[in-house]
């Protein structure tokens, strides 16, 4: 190989290198979720980790999370499931009608964590069916 094919691959593959990674975390924030109309995995300190036809979510307090979704989504007969992912005994309220911790909005699920009787903070997955 010359000399200049090889520092002009070594340029090429420097370049590559400084280009950010943006369509890995892009593709990571995507739910594989085909039968439900919006779905999200939510951290326990409110990060919406991945979602599908989910704008936020967030941790406003302890065990308490508000989890917003698209304006296409309709939440009014809608079936909304949660589950915790945390190997604790952990207990899930899961609230699709407009609650005062999530500001009253009709495109926010309410989530509420508990832990022997307690808020508690948790990841847990919620689906809208």
């Amino acid at each position: 190989m010359s000399l200049r094919r090889r520092m002009s691959l070594a340029v090429t593959v420097g370049a590559v290198a400084l280009l950010p990674l943006t369509a890995t975390s892009a593709a990571a924030a995507d739910l594989d979720a085909p039968n439900a109309r919006a779905a999200a995995k939510v951290s326990a300190d409110g990060t919406l980790v991945s979602g599908k036809n989910v704008v936020s979510s967030q941790r406003v307090a302890k065990g308490r999370y508000c989890v917003k979704v698209n304006s296409s989504v309709s939440l009014r007969n809608a079936v909304v499931l949660a589950t915790p992912n945390s190997g604790r005994q952990t207990t899930l309220d899961v609230r699709r009608a407009p609650t005062g911790t999530c500001g009253f909005d009709a495109s926010s699920i309410t989530v509420y964590t508990y832990n022997a009787g307690y808020y508690a903070n948790t990841w847990f997955t919620v689906a809208v069916l």
